[in-house]
């Protein structure tokens, strides 16, 4: 590891536990904030492996603490898509290693922030009705639409994982493109937190695997990674904690502003 490396650990081990906590309490900010800093201290093709490793550690205790508010009918689908998508990313990251640019996703992502939820959902075929959910209404034919919607929703999230392994390898902290979608679900602050961690657990999971198979050295960074990973975990403990201490509609604003300056951060570089 760099000597410079080695005297800058006990800061970045402290942004490692301030960014976890973060991402506990908006459910997205904190991982894009890290990576960044990483990237003046290490060289692009060391960021994102070791920050795919940070980011499971992040990711995967902020589910332990709270699994219950996991919502399943729309997380199995993104897994799937994930899985399917590795024999085309590994494919893809050989071929246009360095060759992505953030533009085309940063405006996504403004789209989908800032666009009434209404517009997209009507794109949907059968969706002619307003807002966005798991059910609506009352009685079979209610409960019927509720099923194909969430059906719908399952086949979307499968795209959305599959696109996400792609993504990932390239931009690195990808968190910010699953959560307009999710926000226009209707969940609660604690499904939105932990569905969209459960969802980036598996992506860090798939992303490390290519970086292995690869030949990423990670026992070169094993120090760093070490202090970073314990970071992280102190981090979500806290983050946990502090989430139910902001008022829901603040959470939400808060959420939507982080998305909005990440985006731009995107379109800009």
């Amino acid at each position: 590891m760099p000597t410079d490396i080695n005297l800058i650990t006990p800061g970045l081990i402290l942004l490692a536990f301030f960014t976890s906590a973060l991402s506990a309490v908006t459910a997205v900010g904190g991982g894009m904030l890290f990576i960044s800093v990483l990237t003046l201290f290490l060289p692009i093709h060391v960021v994102i492996p070791v920050h795919a490793v940070t980011q499971l550690a992040s990711n995967s205790s902020r589910v332990a603490f709270s699994p219950a508010a996991i919502v399943w009918p729309i997380t199995i689908p993104f897994v799937t898509g994930v899985i399917l998508g590795i024999p085309g990313a590994i494919g893809v990251y050989q071929k246009f290693q360095g060759q992505f640019s953030a533009l085309p996703l940063g405006i996504f992502v403004l789209l989908m922030v800032w666009l009434p939820p209404q517009k997209i959902w009507k794109l949907l075929p059968g969706n002619n009705h307003k807002g966005a959910g798991f059910s609506s209404g009352h009685g079979r034919g209610a409960k019927e639409q509720g099923y194909r919607k969430t059906r719908l929703q399952g086949l979307g999230f499968g795209v959305l994982g599959f696109i996400q392994t792609f993504l990932t390898l390239f931009v690195g902290a990808s968190a910010p493109v699953n959560l307009p979608f999710l926000l226009r679900l209707q969940l609660t602050r604690d499904q939105l937190v932990i569905t969209s961690a459960t969802m980036m657990t598996a992506v860090s999971i798939i992303k490390i695997l290519i970086f292995v198979a690869a030949g990423f050295g990670f026992a070169t960074y094993s120090g760093l990674i070490s202090g970073l990973i314990i970071a992280m975990l102190g981090g979500s403990w806290a983050g946990t904690r502090l989430r139910h201490r902001v008022p829901e509609h603040t959470f939400k604003w808060m959420l939507k502003i982080i998305l909005t300056v990440l985006a731009l951060r995107l379109v800009i570089n």
